[in-house]
């Protein structure tokens, strides 16, 4: 059989069929669309083109094989097809071939044949994947669905309802068996289908939230939140293709500290920019996102107060021992007059923020340091502030250092450990200071390929005498595990935890630490199931 002329044929009745289509719509149309079909046409043809070469490919693969079968003296080839694989020309090493077809070894056999299903597969993929048409997006109409999510459910050692420890003024909580609720993102993301290759690419992207404190499964206090909705667009400047230019609601995070969930810094919010202008040692992002505070009351007479940042952020700079990202970021709040009441007045507040992180690349072994530094309106790191502002805000300052270190140590064992270390001035005469010290790790340890056991060890420590705080918090947590690998990050993960947490007096009494049910005593306990994914 004639492959590549079964392919020529195929591709040939593709085309009349869509040259068929094409006349019939056409009648319908203006100019416009006419000329809009003929270029449809075109590259279509030069798709066919594309398949008819990766055809002969193909054939001459099968050809290649039927060689193998042969020279292994298969049943079904016959005397006349070992006859004709003696006669037939060795291939060279470039075409993926063997010197003598008669001296294979059964070792060389699998391993050809394995390499020719292998590239035979690629190139299938690239038909459907790579091709300039993307085939799965023209089905899809460019549609892609991607989320995370944790659910399950614990008790407390005195039979209550399983609530998380977190340190008072602590910004994050170690995470794992210390999550009550049940909380998902969808994220719904749509590539727009351009069949021209050298055209403008497009994507929307929509991120919604869903939580639920798991009161019962009809919880009217259940909250839904939009976090994400932007727009982008790239390829639409030939000088620097790889420009994009967005705008919407959005986050802007740099990757937060897995195990306690903490993003070091979050610049989410309402803007729009520039990503990706490259500038030689690496790419420019240029951004413009505002900020305004959920109480709509507190307006002055210039209107809601609102915090604006200018954010400047070079990406993937080589430097020693890996890649670095610096930026810059400006912020300003307005101030006012009060509406409701002129005899309060908010000052005009400045501020910047500056930082550096460095990344030491690899799937399963990395490590990410940063270190933070903002003042004034931006002592809060974040595209937020303190709103309305306080005339001691302007002094304000804080830094902040982070570090979070992943490491596969064999194929069974696995561990992160992160570190945060925050200290802020917030500008007041007096008790004016604010310390934050945290601490933890999770190894992991698998006995089978998906039954494995994972413990967590944390500490936060908090000294703000403005609270009246200079305590610890330890929490620790044992678990089993089924994962679908045994990597540290395979998901989803089901869980069988027990969690247990101990602080010092000068956390007594808090609410933050288990709930209601461990007001008058300095340590608990929680215990249930739980599981986690994202996609």
């Amino acid at each position: 059989m004639n492959n590549a002329g079964g392919w020529k044929r195929i591709m040939a009745t593709v085309i009349f069929f869509a040259l068929v289509t094409a006349a019939a719509s056409a009648q319908d149309t203006g100019d416009d669309q006419i000329a809009l079909l003929k270029e449809q046409v075109e590259i279509l043809k030069k798709q066919v083109q594309n398949y008819e070469e990766r055809g002969v490919r193909m054939e001459e693969r099968l050809k290649m094989i039927e060689q193998v079968l042969v020279a292994k003296d298969v049943p079904s080839a016959g005397a006349a097809g070992k006859e004709a694989a003696a006669k037939a020309p060795a291939l060279s090493a470039k075409e993926g071939a063997v010197p003598a077809v008669e001296k294979i070894s059964e070792k060389t056999t699998l391993d050809l044949l394995k390499k020719i299903s292998t590239e035979s597969a690629m190139d299938s993929r690239d038909v459907l994947f790579k091709s300039p048409d993307y085939f799965p997006n023209y089905i899809t109409k460019g549609l892609e669905f991607h989320g995370y999510f944790r659910s399950g459910y614990g008790v407390n050692s005195k039979g209550g309802k399983m609530q998380a420890f977190q340190a008072p003024d602590a910004l994050a909580k170690y995470r794992l068996g210390n999550e009550q609720e049940t909380y998902i993102e969808t994220v719904f993301l749509n590539r727009n289908w351009n069949p021209d290759p050298e055209g403008v690419t497009l994507e929307t992207q929509i991120r919604v939230a869903y939580q639920t404190q798991q009161n019962q499964t009809w919880d009217l206090n259940d909250q839904i939140i939009l976090r994400e909705m932007f727009g982008r667009m790239g390829h639409f400047v030939s000088w620097d293709p790889g420009i994009k230019v967005w705008a919407g609601q959005r986050f802007l995070r740099l990757p937060e500290l897995d195990i306690n969930d903490f993003w070091w810094y979050d610049l989410s919010g309402y803007g729009g920019g520039f990503e990706d202008i490259n500038v030689g040692i690496g790419t420019l992002d240029v951004t413009f996102v505002g900020f305004a505070d959920n109480d709509i009351n507190l307006s002055t007479s210039r209107g809601r107060i609102s915090k604006e940042n200018l954010n400047f952020k070079l990406n993937n700079v080589d430097v020693p021992f890996g890649k670095g990202m610096f930026w810059v970021n400006g912020g300003f709040v307005k101030g006012g007059t009060w509406s409701d009441d002129p005899r309060i007045k908010y000052p005009d507040m400045a501020g910047v923020d500056i930082g550096f992180m460095h990344y030491m690349p690899g799937e399963l072994n990395n490590n990410q340091f940063g270190v933070q530094f903002g003042c004034g309106a931006n002592t809060s790191l974040s595209a937020g502030a303190n709103i309305p502002t306080d005339g001691d805000d302007r002094n304000s300052w804080r830094v902040r250092i982070t570090n979070m270190f992943n490491r596969q140590f064999t194929k069974d064992l696995s561990m992160q450990a992160v570190g945060v270390y925050q200290y802020t001035d917030y500008g007041h005469a007096t008790k004016n200071t604010e310390t934050w010290l945290s601490l933890g790790a999770r190894p992991v340890y698998m006995f089978t390929k998906h039954f494995g056991v994972e413990v967590e060890p944390g500490m936060d420590y908090i000294n703000n005498p403005r609270d009246g705080f200079n305590a610890c918090l330890y929490k620790l947590t044992g678990g089993i595990r089924i994962t679908p690998g045994p990597i540290f990050n395979s998901r989803p993960a089901f869980r069988l935890f027990a969690t247990y947490a101990k602080w010092n007096d000068g956390f007594k009494g808090n609410p933050l630490l288990g709930g209601d049910g461990f007001l008058g005593v300095t340590e608990g306990m929680n215990y249930g199931i739980q599981c986690e994914n994202w996609w």
